[in-house]
């Protein structure tokens, strides 16, 4: 901030002050202090493959509905839904004889009365896993067969051929289309208002094309790991093997420094996931 001597015709002097540039509304102190409350959160509450977790197809974390509840709850947020935009086709009379149903709502999330984090979401009929099922071969019938087209789909026990035929059903999924939007638009609206978009992204369980499949054929069951166990271990297979953020490094130097512990010599090398569970684990060390 500057300031400028202004002199009106009357011949008073007036020293007016001019913003050179946003300022932030909180020290650097309270931004690493804020950081290190939501890696124990992340840590200690929010429970994987529960609250939040991969994927099939993906290696990034995705933030689940009720990890999004729980993150609300704690930072105090209520949820409001407004519907932006509906389209009801029953007879499918606008789009080529198939019935049509789509959604597009926002979600703010308030706190004492002021808008914290929004998000608008769509979901529609059109959306393969609405509008398709998808069978196995032994599955589908000769009506099945003329209606539908045979595609094959990779899985963790490789490749194997399944049938997309055309949902019968469409007009009983309208409630739940509507649903689903509701629940796309309060996750990405929390994800803004915590600024967690850095250890998860948008949940992407509800875009898996082939969900009417129960499960892949002879695919074995997983056991997930305790949730209370946080692991410092470099990770394998399905993990986020990206160079670790300048964020999440510079608040590992902070802890470290608090520890009165020198960084690793390797620190920059890390990847995000090992990263991130390095943090998590000394914050909650530092925590007991």
């Amino acid at each position: 901030m500057s300031n400028e001597l202004i002199i009106p015709q009357d011949g008073a002097m007036v020293i007016s002050q001019q913003n050179q540039g946003l300022m932030p509304v909180q020290s650097i102190e309270q931004a690493v202090a804020q950081y290190e409350v939501m890696v124990q959160f992340i840590s200690k509450i929010l429970k994987r493959d529960v609250d939040y977790g991969k994927i099939p197809g993906t290696n990034t974390d995705c933030l689940f509905q009720p990890g999004a509840q729980k993150l609300s709850r704690f930072f105090g947020l209520h949820p409001i839904f407004t519907i932006v935009e509906e389209i009801k086709d029953w007879s499918g009379a606008d789009h080529d004889g198939e019935p049509f149903f789509s959604f597009t709502i926002r979600c703010d999330l308030y706190r004492n009365g002021e808008v914290m984090g929004s998000c608008i979401a769509n979901c529609n009929s059109f959306e393969k896993k609405y509008r398709y099922r998808y069978l196995y071969p032994n599955q589908v019938t000769l009506e099945d067969k003329t209606r539908g087209v045979e595609t094959v789909k990779s899985g963790k026990t490789g490749e194997y051929k399944v049938w997309r035929v055309p949902s019968p059903d469409i007009h009983d999924q309208v409630n739940t289309v509507l649903k689903m939007c509701e629940k796309r638009a309060y996750v990405g609206a929390t994800l803004n208002a915590t600024s967690a978009s850095e250890f998860y992204t948008q949940d992407l369980e509800d875009h898996a094309e082939d969900s009417t499949l129960k499960q892949e054929p002879q695919a074995a069951k997983q056991t997930a790991k305790p949730v209370e166990e946080v692991r410092a271990e470099k990770p394998t297979g399905e993990t986020d093997t990206r160079a670790a953020m300048p964020g999440v490094l510079n608040s590992l130097r902070q802890v470290y420094a608090k520890r009165g512990e020198t960084p690793p010599a390797d620190m920059e090398s890390w990847t995000q996931e090992f990263a991130k569970n390095q943090l998590m684990s000394l914050s909650a060390k530092g925590a007991n």
